[in-house]
């Protein structure tokens, strides 16, 4: 026969020593010691035991785990499950090559082949390069197209420039303006023979003096710039003029510094000038309108001259000599009836004037 069992169906206060098998609905206060298996739906407060099974609903984890990539590509991120985590990642540096990449012929005009990687015509223009906005090239450039530059200068940092077109042409304005004599000058050719501005150009005394010097080197103090520094002779112990060499100009000089040698003695050695560079004293060739008085463009009288000058090197003032061409024939200024052309030499001291024709 049946084994007679005790439940609980109203509120009852007391020690359930027995297992309890079954559902039990309402407030549970009290202790539990054992497992408890099964669903609970509510609150469990102030349990020092362990729960084991899946939460109904959780805000986030108990700690945060962090979450990590290595490699070429690195990349971590603290995540605790309370909602959506993102992190940059970092490509190393020399990590990600040609042969790494897909080729992409997906209409932008640029397709990767190998350790190639190539812009056909269908790309007009790159408009950008890197992060700083250059572009290095360690081997050779090849460009079949022209090569436009729109920048202030353009710096060809070459041993020897070779130029195939038999025509070089400076002064070529933009806009619907003509260049003509007046735009034109001042175009040629200069040597940087002392540049730059703001460095130290020369360095030398006026005469040789000091005793019991050595030679050696010169540095510069004030002036405004740095980096100037060059070196020096000496004979007997003596300073010699015109033995100052420049080794370095430096740059940001708005003055000339002073010099101090490397070396010491005794007597005193007389006042070491510095020369700043100045590009107004570049040797050069230059085409320069009305040099003189009049107009020889066929404007007015001729009796100045147009064409190309030359600027000699100079360490302080320089001249422009122009090179003067002259046309002989019958007829006015601007003819085409000339009968040759031909070139002059003034003698000055002796007043003799030497006209040589074609």
């Amino acid at each position: 026969m049946g084994t007679w069992a005790k439940v609980v169906t109203e509120s009852s206060a007391g020690v359930i020593t027995s297992a309890l098998t079954g559902n039990v609905t309402g407030d549970l206060t009290g202790d539990v010691t054992g497992d408890v298996t099964g669903d609970v739906t509510g609150d469990v407060s102030g349990s020092s035991g362990s729960c084991t099974g899946n939460a109904a609903t959780a805000t986030a984890l108990s700690s945060a785990d962090n979450i990590a990539m290595t490699g070429d590509v690195t990349w971590n991120v603290n995540f605790d499950g309370s909602g959506d985590v993102t992190a940059a990642g970092v490509i190393a540096a020399d990590a990600v090559h040609g042969t790494m990449i897909n080729s992409d012929a997906g209409g932008t005009g640029i397709t990767v082949s190998g350790d190639a990687i190539n812009i056909d015509a269908a790309q007009p223009t790159v408009t950008s390069i890197g992060p700083a906005g250059t572009l290095t090239v360690n081997q050779d450039l090849t460009v079949t197209g022209d090569l436009i530059v729109s920048g202030d200068t353009l710096k060809v940092d070459v041993g020897e420039l070779l130029v195939e077109d038999k025509i070089i042409t400076l002064a070529n304005v933009s806009g619907t303006t003509l260049p003509d004599t007046s735009s034109a000058t001042s175009s040629g050719v200069q040597i940087e023979a002392y540049s730059p501005a703001d460095g130290v150009y020369s360095v030398n005394i006026a005469a040789h003096s000091g005793t019991g010097y050595s030679a050696g080197t010169w540095t510069t103090s004030g002036g405004g710039g740095t980096g100037a520094t060059g070196a020096y002779s000496v004979s007997l112990g003596v300073v010699q003029k015109d033995s100052f060499t420049v080794t370095n100009h430096g740059s940001g000089y708005t003055s000339a510094p002073s010099i101090t040698l490397s070396s010491s003695g005794g007597g005193n050695v007389g006042t070491i000038t510095a020369v700043l560079g100045n590009e107004s004293r570049n040797p050069s060739i230059t085409w320069a309108k009305d040099q003189g008085a009049g107009h020889t463009d066929g404007t007015g009288d001729a009796d100045g001259l147009t064409g190309w000058a030359l600027g000699n090197a100079a360490s302080t003032a320089r001249n422009r000599i122009p090179i003067a061409v002259m046309q002989f024939g019958d007829s006015g200024p601007g003819s085409t009836n000339g009968e040759g052309i031909g070139t002059f030499h003034f003698e000055g001291d002796a007043g003799n004037l030497y006209i040589r024709t074609s």
